[in-house]
């Protein structure tokens, strides 16, 4: 065996080891000479009609534009899809010369418009006048009609829907701003409730039990106020008593 010794040894290159069989680069190259092959294909075809990456793009932003539908910014009734569509239609009510919804919170979270709309508008309607004692009282109100079962169902499940807006115009004559007041402020008081807490109360209100804390909480609320309301009354008609009964004794005095 012939020993390698000195410098001749040491600046001799020595073979790198690739740590692979004949056979194992032999199916490597073929491999790789296969990749070659389909990219020349792919390249091939791209020049005789296929799709580019931009293509692609391009048709995408065509897709989502289609029609000019944005849904990022929103959708008009018109492009409501077809298996959402309400003919008939929904309308709601506000006791507001205007009133607009541009998102809820529901748990904590806020809750979007559905089909990422920005906006829901109420538009105004009239203005009603009626007497309320010695007084006029004016009562404007503002509509808005959803066609959208999706929207509707938000609409009804939404934290402000009877006590902002409702779906009968006989709740918005009856409403004023100082029992819309009062219903969001009892209404969040009612959101801390749990539901045996929720039952116990609605007895005491003479509320009963349904199987939506919502529905319950709500006519709850309801309740509670005409309550508040009816104890102001009591109370202001003692107070204009007394004070007619004291303008008495001075005149007689």
């Amino acid at each position: 065996m012939a020993i390698e010794s000195g410098a001749e040894g040491l600046n001799k290159p020595q073979p790198q080891q690739t740590g692979l069989s004949n056979d194992q680069l032999q199916d490597l190259v073929l491999k790789l000479s296969k990749q070659v092959e389909q990219l020349s294909a792919q390249k091939a075809t791209q020049t005789s009609g296929g799709l580019t990456a931009a293509d692609v793009a391009t048709i995408m932003s065509a897709v989502r534009t289609q029609g000019d539908i944005d849904y990022t910014s929103g959708i008009t009734t018109e492009q409501v899809p077809e298996d959402d569509y309400d003919e008939q239609g929904v309308r709601f009510c506000a006791p507001f010369s205007g009133y607009a919804i541009i998102d809820d919170i529901r748990k904590g979270h806020v809750v979007k418009l559905p089909y990422g709309k920005k906006s829901i508008l109420f538009k105004y309607q009239s203005t009603r006048r009626y007497q309320q004692g010695k007084y006029e009282a004016i009562s404007p109100f503002s509509t808005y009609t959803s066609h959208s079962k999706k929207e509707i169902e938000w609409l009804r499940a939404s934290s402000k829907y009877g006590i902002y807006f409702y779906e009968n115009s006989n709740s918005v004559a009856s409403s004023d701003l100082r029992k819309i007041q009062k219903l969001s402020r009892i209404m969040t008081i009612l959101s801390g409730f749990d539901t045996v807490d929720l039952i116990k109360r609605a007895k005491e209100y003479g509320v009963s039990y349904t199987e939506d804390p919502r529905d319950m909480r709500l006519e709850l609320a309801h309740k509670m106020v005409e309550s508040e309301l009816e104890s102001e009354r009591e109370r202001t008609k003692g107070v204009l008593d007394q004070n007619y009964k004291e303008r008495l004794v001075v005149g007689k005095e």
